[in-house]
């Protein structure tokens, strides 16, 4: 019976050494962790496959499958930056800390290099800062949902109301392909949204982040112009284009006072935004102009039933 008590007594503390051992001694998988996710369009907000996902420090490389989905494993714990690129996207990197033993999750949105209005039209953006801008100038003629945002030409625009309006420079299409359209302020704030899908109309407070990025109203309109005078009138003083803007002078059409003028094509670019004016809210709204004497652009009100271009910001 004593030989029976000390063979189990050291069977116990075999055991017991056994365990003692595995927790000192863990296996890879317990040193090491992962990181896993999925990648989704932005816009359509659809799963991405072919995307190179890539990890800084310690560079891994995986692409996604058709699901969207990635798996990097033995990753050793610290803190990484996770890429998610894609020809014709915009690269998206994110910050992420891998724990032992754990899997960490990175799921990341990356957006398009173009966005496509509802009649088709495609357009490139371009990246200034946090914001991302179009970089052409809007030519749609259906709001978002389809329905048709009238072209009126000859028709005074002060005594239209409530659906919006738009029309070329001069009524002449062929201005559209450099310039865009002319739209009233009731077409750019519509309930039915003019913006492609993915975007919005520029607030006033999004055209002051452009421009202090572009360091303030003084230095920022040059920035933002189209070099030469190919489309801008000569001199076209202080145009670096360094934000790749590429503002064109597409005019306006004036619509008050003196009836239905179009006025400053190659000297002038007008722009609105959604925010009304403090002054006279009713009636008037912020816009921004570039022009070919000066580096500066302007903030100032418009009559609301101008037609000024618009450039859109991603949302």
């Amino acid at each position: 019976m004593k030989k029976i008590s000390i063979l189990l007594a050291a069977m116990v503390l075999f055991i017991f050494s056994l365990v003692s051992c595995d927790k000192s001694n863990p296996t890879e998988t317990e040193k090491t962790g992962s990181i896993k996710g999925t990648i989704i369009e932005t816009i359509n907000k659809t799963a991405l496959g072919s995307v190179t996902i890539t990890t800084d420090p310690t560079t891994t490389t995986v692409t996604t499958n058709s699901l969207g989905e990635f798996e990097i494993t033995d990753v050793t714990p610290g803190i990484y930056t996770v890429s998610a690129s894609k020809s014709d996207y915009y690269t998206r990197p994110t910050k992420i800390s891998v724990t032992a033993g754990k899997a960490a999750t990175a799921d990341i949105s990356i957006r398009p290099l173009t966005v496509t209005d509802v009649d088709g039209n495609t357009y490139q953006t371009l990246q200034i800062g946090d914001q991302i801008w179009m970089a052409e100038n809007l030519k749609v003629t259906h709001y978002r949902n389809g329905a048709v945002i009238p072209q009126v030409a000859d028709v005074d625009w002060r005594t239209l109301t409530g659906n919006g309006a738009h029309c070329e420079y001069d009524n002449n299409v062929n201005n559209v392909a450099t310039y865009g359209r002319l739209y009233r302020w009731d077409a750019v704030t519509h309930n039915n949204n003019i913006a492609p899908l993915g975007s919005h109309m520029p607030s006033d407070a999004e055209w002051q982040v452009l421009i202090d990025y572009l360091s303030g109203v003084s230095a920022a309109g040059g920035k933002m112009k189209e070099t030469g005078t190919v489309h801008w009138s000569s001199p076209n003083n202080g145009a670096t284009n360094e934000s790749s803007f590429s503002g064109l002078p597409g005019g306006f059409r004036e619509a008050d006072y003196s009836g239905n003028r179009y006025l400053g094509m190659g000297n002038d670019g007008h722009f609105w935004s959604t925010t009304e004016s403090g002054s006279n809210a009713t009636q008037e709204a912020i816009g921004f102009n570039l022009n070919y004497f000066s580096s500066t652009i302007k903030r100032e009100s418009y009559y609301q039933g101008h037609g000024l271009s618009v450039r859109c910001v991603m949302d």
